[in-house]
């Protein structure tokens, strides 16, 4: 599992997030600041069972 935190205000960056596979997870509410105004932190993950097809790591390993 892979996991990132993202200002909720960056709106661009969850969704290029999200279109990467990753989902929301939870959120820190007012643990972050977004031009000097306190605002929530998004956690995001993603599983490789979000992600079914072939592995590219596998592939590049030979296996």
């Amino acid at each position: 599992m892979v996991w990132l935190k993202v200002l909720e205000p960056n709106v661009a960056g969850i969704n290029a997030y999200e279109k990467a596979g990753f989902r929301h997870a939870g959120r820190l509410r007012q643990a972050g600041y977004w031009l000097g105004e306190p605002v929530d932190e998004l956690l995001m993950d993603a599983l490789p069972a979000d992600s079914p097809g072939p592995s590219a790591v596998r592939a590049a390993l030979g296996g």
